[in-house]
């Protein structure tokens, strides 16, 4: 269990330093203009007997405008499939489940990986500020048929979601769509995702 929180945490780390943040010797996160103290290492999820081997993988977090932390990861149970969204009201110190998100378009379709999380900032469309965007990857029980990128709002701080969008979709785990990523540029959302 350490080591996948361990690797968590390099998986954040790395990825952070990807978009210029720098870490020095007290924990804190520099980028250009802020300062972020990391204030302690916390297990956010936990596996049990009910997840596969491979636990929790591609973790998704951010910090809503109020203050609140919210995660989200790919999941590999043995008895549901969906983007589990966690919540922390301390900086990151304890977690709790908050809500667990379906694949809704098409039910054929298992809500499984790559969740990518994001706030808007400002109104979009029909979205306020504060609304929550996620983004993940839906494929067939098989993995060889379908794969497809969701896109969900939530306008409660992550409690509940809707399926707003399906950005693509292709064929299974070996041509297939992937790893959608949220970027909020001069008004609109756009979501990258790679595809084989």
């Amino acid at each position: 269990m350490k080591k996948v929180l361990s690797f968590l945490l390099f998986i954040i780390y790395s990825l952070l330093s990807l978009f210029g943040f720098s870490f020095d010797d007290d924990r804190r996160i520099w980028t250009k203009d802020v300062i972020f103290n990391i204030e302690s290492k916390s297990d956010i999820f936990c596996p049990d007997e009910n997840v596969w081997n491979n636990g929790a993988e591609y973790p998704s977090v951010i910090r809503l405008s109020n203050g609140k932390l919210l995660a989200s990861f790919e999941v590999f149970s043995k008895s549901e499939t969906g983007f589990r969204i966690m919540a922390s009201e301390d900086s990151g110190k304890t977690w709790k489940e908050c809500a667990f998100v379906t694949e809704k378009v098409d039910e054929s379709l298992n809500a499984a990986w790559n969740p990518c999380l994001m706030e808007l900032s400002e109104k979009v469309g029909e979205y306020t500020g504060e609304t929550i965007i996620l983004a993940g990857v839906s494929i067939d029980p098989s993995q060889k048929i379908k794969s497809h990128v969701s896109v969900y709002a939530s306008k409660d701080s992550g409690k509940s979601w809707d399926e707003i969008s399906v950005v693509d979709e292709a064929g299974g785990i070996e041509n297939g769509v992937w790893e959608p990523w949220l970027v909020y540029d001069n008004g609109y959302v756009y979501c990258f995702y790679s595809d084989d």
